[in-house]
Protein backbone atom coordinates (compact mmCIF):
# COMPACT_ATOMS: atom_id res chain seq x y z
CA UNK A 1 0.00 0.00 0.00
CA UNK A 2 2.93 2.30 0.67
CA UNK A 3 5.16 3.84 -1.98
CA UNK A 4 8.93 3.58 -1.32
CA UNK A 5 9.35 7.06 -2.78
CA UNK A 6 7.01 8.54 -0.20
CA UNK A 7 8.25 9.65 3.24
CA UNK A 8 8.16 7.03 5.98
CA UNK A 9 4.76 6.66 7.56
CA UNK A 10 4.61 7.60 11.22
CA UNK A 11 3.89 4.58 13.46
CA UNK A 12 0.39 4.56 14.93
CA UNK A 13 -0.43 5.62 18.45
CA UNK A 14 -2.95 2.78 18.85
CA UNK A 15 -2.15 -0.89 19.39
CA UNK A 16 -4.58 -3.82 19.55
CA UNK A 17 -3.47 -7.04 21.25
CA UNK A 18 -5.51 -10.06 20.21
CA UNK A 19 -5.75 -12.94 22.71
CA UNK A 20 -7.28 -15.97 20.93
CA UNK A 21 -9.00 -18.97 22.44
CA UNK A 22 -7.77 -22.55 22.72
CA UNK A 23 -8.48 -23.48 19.09
CA UNK A 24 -5.89 -23.41 16.34
CA UNK A 25 -8.02 -22.67 13.25
CA UNK A 26 -6.83 -20.17 10.65
CA UNK A 27 -9.82 -17.94 11.35
CA UNK A 28 -8.26 -16.82 14.63
CA UNK A 29 -4.70 -16.34 13.39
CA UNK A 30 -3.17 -12.87 13.41
CA UNK A 31 -3.14 -12.34 9.64
CA UNK A 32 -6.78 -13.34 9.25
CA UNK A 33 -7.95 -11.23 12.18
CA UNK A 34 -6.11 -8.21 10.73
CA UNK A 35 -7.79 -8.80 7.35
CA UNK A 36 -11.20 -9.02 9.01
CA UNK A 37 -10.52 -5.78 10.89
CA UNK A 38 -9.66 -4.07 7.59
CA UNK A 39 -12.81 -5.43 5.98
CA UNK A 40 -14.96 -4.10 8.81
CA UNK A 41 -13.16 -0.74 8.77
CA UNK A 42 -13.76 -0.46 5.02
CA UNK A 43 -17.46 -1.19 5.53
CA UNK A 44 -17.70 1.57 8.11
CA UNK A 45 -15.48 4.09 6.27
CA UNK A 46 -16.99 7.58 5.89
CA UNK A 47 -16.71 7.45 2.08
CA UNK A 48 -15.69 5.08 -0.68
CA UNK A 49 -12.39 6.85 -1.25
CA UNK A 50 -11.17 5.93 2.23
CA UNK A 51 -9.70 2.44 2.38
CA UNK A 52 -7.88 0.35 4.98
CA UNK A 53 -5.29 -2.35 4.37
CA UNK A 54 -3.10 -4.60 6.51
CA UNK A 55 0.69 -4.66 6.04
CA UNK A 56 3.01 -7.08 7.91
CA UNK A 57 5.60 -4.95 9.70
CA UNK A 58 8.58 -5.70 11.91
CA UNK A 59 8.54 -3.90 15.25
CA UNK A 60 11.69 -4.81 17.08
CA UNK A 61 11.99 -8.59 16.98
CA UNK A 62 8.25 -9.12 16.47
CA UNK A 63 6.14 -9.11 13.32
CA UNK A 64 2.86 -7.24 13.68
CA UNK A 65 0.14 -6.38 11.19
CA UNK A 66 -0.10 -2.64 10.67
CA UNK A 67 -3.42 -1.27 9.44
CA UNK A 68 -2.99 1.74 7.18
CA UNK A 69 -5.61 4.19 6.01
CA UNK A 70 -5.57 5.83 2.56
CA UNK A 71 -7.81 8.82 1.94
CA UNK A 72 -7.93 8.41 -1.87
CA UNK A 73 -5.81 11.53 -2.40
CA UNK A 74 -2.41 9.93 -1.90
CA UNK A 75 -2.19 10.45 1.86
CA UNK A 76 -1.54 7.28 3.85
CA UNK A 77 -1.47 7.05 7.64
CA UNK A 78 -0.93 4.15 10.01
CA UNK A 79 -3.84 3.84 12.42
CA UNK A 80 -3.40 0.55 14.29
CA UNK A 81 -0.77 -2.10 14.99
CA UNK A 82 -2.22 -5.55 15.67
CA UNK A 83 -0.31 -7.93 17.95
CA UNK A 84 -1.21 -11.43 19.09
CA UNK A 85 -0.62 -13.07 22.44
CA UNK A 86 -0.84 -16.78 21.72
CA UNK A 87 -1.94 -18.37 24.99
CA UNK A 88 -2.12 -21.81 23.32
CA UNK A 89 1.57 -21.65 22.40
CA UNK A 90 2.33 -20.53 25.95
CA UNK A 91 0.37 -23.49 27.31
CA UNK A 92 2.20 -25.89 25.00
CA UNK A 93 5.59 -24.52 26.07
CA UNK A 94 4.74 -25.02 29.73
CA UNK A 95 3.02 -28.39 29.43
CA UNK A 96 5.26 -31.32 30.23
CA UNK A 97 5.08 -34.37 28.01
CA UNK A 98 3.11 -37.14 29.70
CA UNK A 99 2.26 -40.67 28.70
CA UNK A 100 -0.95 -41.19 26.75
CA UNK A 101 -2.42 -43.35 29.52
CA UNK A 102 -1.96 -40.62 32.13
CA UNK A 103 -3.40 -37.96 29.81
CA UNK A 104 -6.49 -40.04 29.04
CA UNK A 105 -7.26 -40.81 32.66
CA UNK A 106 -6.61 -37.18 33.67
CA UNK A 107 -9.13 -36.20 31.01
CA UNK A 108 -11.58 -38.75 32.40
CA UNK A 109 -11.28 -37.43 35.94
CA UNK A 110 -11.72 -33.85 34.73
CA UNK A 111 -14.76 -34.76 32.64
CA UNK A 112 -16.30 -36.73 35.53
CA UNK A 113 -15.81 -33.79 37.91
CA UNK A 114 -17.32 -31.44 35.33
CA UNK A 115 -20.34 -33.75 34.90
CA UNK A 116 -20.97 -33.71 38.66
CA UNK A 117 -20.60 -29.93 38.78
CA UNK A 118 -22.93 -29.40 35.81
CA UNK A 119 -25.60 -31.70 37.25
CA UNK A 120 -25.48 -29.61 40.42
CA UNK A 121 -25.84 -26.43 38.39
CA UNK A 122 -28.78 -27.83 36.40
CA UNK A 123 -30.58 -28.80 39.60
CA UNK A 124 -29.83 -25.49 41.32
CA UNK A 125 -31.95 -22.77 39.75
CA UNK A 126 -30.22 -19.98 41.64
CA UNK A 127 -26.82 -20.79 40.12
CA UNK A 128 -27.89 -20.98 36.50
CA UNK A 129 -27.09 -18.22 34.00
CA UNK A 130 -27.71 -20.54 31.03
CA UNK A 131 -30.83 -22.36 29.91
CA UNK A 132 -31.27 -26.01 30.84
CA UNK A 133 -31.19 -26.95 27.14
CA UNK A 134 -27.74 -25.38 26.73
CA UNK A 135 -26.41 -27.04 29.87
CA UNK A 136 -27.75 -30.43 28.76
CA UNK A 137 -25.75 -30.04 25.54
CA UNK A 138 -22.56 -29.38 27.47
CA UNK A 139 -23.36 -32.40 29.63
CA UNK A 140 -23.80 -34.53 26.49
CA UNK A 141 -20.34 -33.57 25.23
CA UNK A 142 -18.78 -34.35 28.61
CA UNK A 143 -20.48 -37.73 28.63
CA UNK A 144 -19.03 -38.40 25.18
CA UNK A 145 -15.57 -37.67 26.56
CA UNK A 146 -16.24 -40.05 29.46
CA UNK A 147 -17.30 -42.75 26.99
CA UNK A 148 -14.00 -42.33 25.16
CA UNK A 149 -12.09 -42.71 28.41
CA UNK A 150 -14.09 -45.83 29.28
CA UNK A 151 -13.41 -47.17 25.78
CA UNK A 152 -9.71 -46.64 26.33
CA UNK A 153 -9.90 -48.57 29.60
CA UNK A 154 -11.73 -51.44 27.88
CA UNK A 155 -9.05 -51.45 25.18
CA UNK A 156 -6.41 -51.94 27.85
CA UNK A 157 -8.40 -54.84 29.35
CA UNK A 158 -8.84 -56.39 25.90
CA UNK A 159 -5.12 -56.15 25.22
CA UNK A 160 -4.27 -57.80 28.54
CA UNK A 161 -6.76 -60.61 27.89
CA UNK A 162 -5.34 -61.24 24.42
CA UNK A 163 -1.77 -61.37 25.72
CA UNK A 164 -2.71 -63.74 28.55
CA UNK A 165 -4.60 -66.02 26.15
CA UNK A 166 -1.62 -66.26 23.80
CA UNK A 167 0.91 -66.77 26.59
CA UNK A 168 -1.12 -69.56 28.22
CA UNK A 169 -1.53 -71.31 24.90
CA UNK A 170 -5.32 -71.18 24.88
CA UNK A 171 -5.57 -69.79 21.37
CA UNK A 172 -8.09 -72.54 20.47
CA UNK A 173 -10.57 -70.78 22.73
CA UNK A 174 -12.62 -67.88 21.30
CA UNK A 175 -10.40 -64.80 21.38
CA UNK A 176 -13.17 -62.25 20.90
CA UNK A 177 -14.87 -61.64 24.22
CA UNK A 178 -16.94 -58.53 24.96
CA UNK A 179 -13.94 -56.22 25.53
CA UNK A 180 -12.50 -57.14 22.14
CA UNK A 181 -15.87 -56.59 20.49
CA UNK A 182 -16.06 -53.11 21.99
CA UNK A 183 -12.57 -52.30 20.74
CA UNK A 184 -13.37 -53.70 17.30
CA UNK A 185 -16.54 -51.62 17.00
CA UNK A 186 -14.66 -48.54 18.20
CA UNK A 187 -11.96 -49.13 15.60
CA UNK A 188 -14.59 -49.32 12.84
CA UNK A 189 -16.19 -46.08 14.01
CA UNK A 190 -12.75 -44.47 14.21
CA UNK A 191 -12.09 -45.54 10.64
CA UNK A 192 -15.31 -43.90 9.47
CA UNK A 193 -14.45 -40.71 11.39
CA UNK A 194 -10.66 -40.47 11.04
CA UNK A 195 -10.31 -36.97 12.47
CA UNK A 196 -12.75 -37.40 15.35
CA UNK A 197 -10.18 -38.90 17.74
CA UNK A 198 -7.68 -36.08 17.16
CA UNK A 199 -10.34 -33.40 17.58
CA UNK A 200 -11.77 -34.91 20.76
CA UNK A 201 -8.29 -35.53 22.15
CA UNK A 202 -7.36 -31.91 21.48
CA UNK A 203 -10.65 -30.67 22.94
CA UNK A 204 -10.11 -32.77 26.03
CA UNK A 205 -6.58 -31.53 26.64
CA UNK A 206 -7.63 -27.90 26.15
CA UNK A 207 -10.54 -28.45 28.53
CA UNK A 208 -8.17 -29.78 31.18
CA UNK A 209 -5.96 -26.73 30.70
CA UNK A 210 -8.95 -24.39 31.00
CA UNK A 211 -10.00 -26.07 34.25
CA UNK A 212 -6.45 -25.72 35.56
CA UNK A 213 -6.50 -22.03 34.63
CA UNK A 214 -9.75 -21.38 36.48
CA UNK A 215 -9.03 -23.44 39.60
CA UNK A 216 -5.27 -23.06 40.10
CA UNK A 217 -3.27 -19.88 40.43
CA UNK A 218 0.00 -21.13 38.94
CA UNK A 219 -1.16 -21.47 35.34
CA UNK A 220 -3.31 -18.34 35.55
CA UNK A 221 -0.41 -16.27 36.86
CA UNK A 222 1.87 -17.60 34.15
CA UNK A 223 -0.48 -16.77 31.27
CA UNK A 224 -1.55 -13.40 32.66
CA UNK A 225 2.09 -12.58 33.36
CA UNK A 226 2.94 -13.32 29.73
CA UNK A 227 0.22 -10.97 28.49
CA UNK A 228 1.31 -8.28 30.94
CA UNK A 229 4.89 -8.62 29.67
CA UNK A 230 3.66 -8.04 26.12
CA UNK A 231 1.69 -4.97 27.23
CA UNK A 232 4.84 -3.68 28.92
CA UNK A 233 6.93 -4.14 25.77
CA UNK A 234 4.30 -2.36 23.69
CA UNK A 235 4.01 0.49 26.20
CA UNK A 236 7.75 1.16 25.84
CA UNK A 237 7.18 2.33 22.29
CA UNK A 238 7.24 6.13 22.62
CA UNK A 239 4.50 6.72 20.05
CA UNK A 240 1.95 4.37 21.67
CA UNK A 241 -0.85 6.23 23.45
CA UNK A 242 -3.64 3.65 23.66
CA UNK A 243 -3.65 -0.12 23.95
CA UNK A 244 -6.77 -2.19 23.22
CA UNK A 245 -7.15 -5.79 24.43
CA UNK A 246 -9.36 -8.12 22.39
CA UNK A 247 -9.93 -11.50 24.02
CA UNK A 248 -11.86 -14.32 22.38
CA UNK A 249 -13.23 -17.34 24.29
CA UNK A 250 -10.56 -18.60 26.71
CA UNK A 251 -8.41 -15.62 25.72
CA UNK A 252 -11.04 -13.29 27.18
CA UNK A 253 -10.49 -14.85 30.62
CA UNK A 254 -6.76 -14.26 30.28
CA UNK A 255 -7.36 -10.62 29.29
CA UNK A 256 -9.85 -9.96 32.10
CA UNK A 257 -7.66 -11.63 34.73
CA UNK A 258 -4.69 -9.57 33.56
CA UNK A 259 -6.46 -6.22 33.86
CA UNK A 260 -8.39 -7.15 37.01
CA UNK A 261 -6.20 -9.77 38.72
CA UNK A 262 -6.84 -12.02 41.68
CA UNK A 263 -4.85 -10.85 44.65
CA UNK A 264 -1.79 -8.92 43.43
CA UNK A 265 -1.88 -5.49 41.86
CA UNK A 266 -1.94 -5.04 38.08
CA UNK A 267 1.18 -3.63 36.44
CA UNK A 268 1.43 0.12 36.02
CA UNK A 269 1.90 -0.31 32.27
CA UNK A 270 -1.79 -1.33 32.11
CA UNK A 271 -2.65 2.37 32.45
CA UNK A 272 -2.43 2.58 28.66
CA UNK A 273 -5.14 -0.06 28.20
CA UNK A 274 -8.01 2.03 26.86
CA UNK A 275 -10.44 -0.69 25.75
CA UNK A 276 -11.13 -4.26 26.87
CA UNK A 277 -13.21 -6.28 24.40
CA UNK A 278 -14.40 -9.80 25.27
CA UNK A 279 -15.94 -11.96 22.53
CA UNK A 280 -17.64 -15.27 23.35
CA UNK A 281 -16.34 -15.16 26.91
CA UNK A 282 -17.09 -18.28 29.02
CA UNK A 283 -17.28 -16.10 32.15
CA UNK A 284 -20.89 -17.06 33.01
CA UNK A 285 -20.21 -20.78 32.62
CA UNK A 286 -17.09 -20.56 34.78
CA UNK A 287 -18.82 -18.66 37.58
CA UNK A 288 -21.64 -21.23 37.63
CA UNK A 289 -19.15 -24.03 38.24
CA UNK A 290 -16.91 -21.93 40.48
CA UNK A 291 -19.10 -19.24 42.13
CA UNK A 292 -16.19 -17.41 43.78
CA UNK A 293 -14.26 -16.97 40.53
CA UNK A 294 -15.30 -13.28 40.07
CA UNK A 295 -14.38 -12.37 43.64
CA UNK A 296 -11.17 -11.16 45.25
CA UNK A 297 -10.17 -8.80 42.44
CA UNK A 298 -7.77 -5.87 42.62
CA UNK A 299 -8.90 -2.64 40.97
CA UNK A 300 -6.65 0.35 40.34
CA UNK A 301 -8.30 3.76 40.01
CA UNK A 302 -6.08 4.75 37.08
CA UNK A 303 -6.75 1.50 35.17
CA UNK A 304 -10.29 1.85 33.87
CA UNK A 305 -10.58 0.54 30.33
CA UNK A 306 -13.94 0.68 28.59
CA UNK A 307 -15.19 -2.91 28.75
CA UNK A 308 -17.19 -4.11 25.74
CA UNK A 309 -18.70 -7.60 25.76
CA UNK A 310 -19.93 -9.32 22.58
CA UNK A 311 -21.87 -12.60 22.69
CA UNK A 312 -24.33 -14.80 20.82
CA UNK A 313 -27.49 -15.60 22.84
CA UNK A 314 -27.45 -19.22 21.67
CA UNK A 315 -23.75 -19.71 22.54
CA UNK A 316 -23.44 -21.67 25.79
CA UNK A 317 -19.83 -20.52 26.14
CA UNK A 318 -20.69 -16.87 25.49
CA UNK A 319 -21.73 -14.64 28.38
CA UNK A 320 -24.16 -11.78 28.84
CA UNK A 321 -22.96 -11.15 32.42
CA UNK A 322 -26.47 -11.59 33.80
CA UNK A 323 -28.37 -14.25 35.74
CA UNK A 324 -30.92 -14.57 32.96
CA UNK A 325 -30.99 -14.65 29.16
CA UNK A 326 -32.43 -11.17 28.65
CA UNK A 327 -30.83 -8.78 26.19
CA UNK A 328 -29.98 -5.97 28.57
CA UNK A 329 -27.07 -4.28 30.28
CA UNK A 330 -24.62 -6.39 32.26
CA UNK A 331 -25.35 -6.74 35.97
CA UNK A 332 -22.91 -9.46 37.07
CA UNK A 333 -19.18 -8.85 37.03
CA UNK A 334 -16.00 -8.80 39.07
CA UNK A 335 -15.96 -8.01 42.78
CA UNK A 336 -13.24 -6.11 44.66
CA UNK A 337 -11.27 -7.93 47.34
CA UNK A 338 -11.67 -4.98 49.72
CA UNK A 339 -15.20 -3.73 49.04
CA UNK A 340 -17.99 -6.02 47.84
CA UNK A 341 -19.87 -2.99 46.51
CA UNK A 342 -16.98 -2.11 44.21
CA UNK A 343 -17.58 -4.03 40.98
CA UNK A 344 -16.52 -4.04 37.34
CA UNK A 345 -19.04 -5.02 34.66
CA UNK A 346 -19.01 -4.55 30.88
CA UNK A 347 -20.16 -1.05 29.96
CA UNK A 348 -21.44 -2.33 26.62
CA UNK A 349 -23.22 -5.67 26.32
CA UNK A 350 -23.74 -6.31 22.60
CA UNK A 351 -25.38 -9.25 20.86
CA UNK A 352 -23.99 -10.84 17.73
CA UNK A 353 -26.30 -12.93 15.54
CA UNK A 354 -29.33 -12.42 17.83
CA UNK A 355 -31.80 -14.01 15.38
CA UNK A 356 -30.32 -17.50 15.82
CA UNK A 357 -32.60 -19.16 18.36
CA UNK A 358 -32.29 -22.39 20.29
CA UNK A 359 -35.01 -24.68 18.96
CA UNK A 360 -35.39 -28.46 18.98
CA UNK A 361 -33.38 -29.00 15.78
CA UNK A 362 -30.53 -26.75 16.94
CA UNK A 363 -30.53 -28.45 20.33
CA UNK A 364 -30.21 -31.93 18.82
CA UNK A 365 -27.35 -30.67 16.62
CA UNK A 366 -25.56 -29.23 19.67
CA UNK A 367 -25.68 -25.78 18.09
CA UNK A 368 -25.12 -24.10 21.45
CA UNK A 369 -21.59 -25.47 21.27
CA UNK A 370 -20.85 -25.36 17.54
CA UNK A 371 -21.82 -21.68 17.16
CA UNK A 372 -18.96 -20.69 19.44
CA UNK A 373 -16.72 -20.56 16.38
CA UNK A 374 -19.31 -18.47 14.51
CA UNK A 375 -17.94 -15.12 15.66
CA UNK A 376 -15.44 -15.35 12.80
CA UNK A 377 -15.68 -16.24 9.15
CA UNK A 378 -13.24 -18.36 7.17
CA UNK A 379 -13.31 -15.91 4.24
CA UNK A 380 -12.16 -12.31 4.00
CA UNK A 381 -15.38 -11.04 2.49
CA UNK A 382 -17.98 -11.69 5.17
CA UNK A 383 -19.02 -9.87 8.28
CA UNK A 384 -17.90 -11.02 11.70
CA UNK A 385 -18.33 -10.01 15.31
CA UNK A 386 -15.32 -7.74 14.83
CA UNK A 387 -17.72 -5.26 13.22
CA UNK A 388 -19.20 -4.59 16.66
CA UNK A 389 -15.68 -4.33 18.09
CA UNK A 390 -14.68 -1.79 15.44
CA UNK A 391 -17.76 0.32 16.20
CA UNK A 392 -16.85 0.38 19.88
CA UNK A 393 -13.23 1.28 19.15
CA UNK A 394 -14.15 4.10 16.76
CA UNK A 395 -16.33 5.77 19.39
CA UNK A 396 -13.28 6.60 21.47
CA UNK A 397 -10.70 6.66 18.68
CA UNK A 398 -11.97 8.84 15.80
CA UNK A 399 -8.87 8.00 13.74
CA UNK A 400 -10.44 4.57 13.15
CA UNK A 401 -13.62 6.06 11.73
Amino acid sequence: MTDPAQPAIKPPGDVLIFVPGLGKSESVQLAHVAELLCWELNQQAPDRATTFASVPTSVGAQVVHRIERADGKGAVSAVLDVYIYDSVAELDRNTTATQQVIRVFALGLTAAAAVVALVGVILNVRRRAKSRAQLWQVLAVLLMLLCIVVYFGIAVVALVEAVVTIVEGESIQPVLHWPQWVVLIGAVIGGLLPTAREKINGLGERSVQMVRFCFTGVLRNRLCGGLQDLVERVSRRPEVEHIHLLGYSFGSLVAVDTVFPHGGSPGQNLKLVDTLITIGSPFDLVRMVRPNYPEGRTFEQDIKPRWVNIYQPIDVLGSNFRDNEESAEATIGLVSSTDSADRRVPEENRQWNPDLKLNLVNMLMLRSLSVHAGYWDDSRTARSALGLAVKSLSVRRPILQ
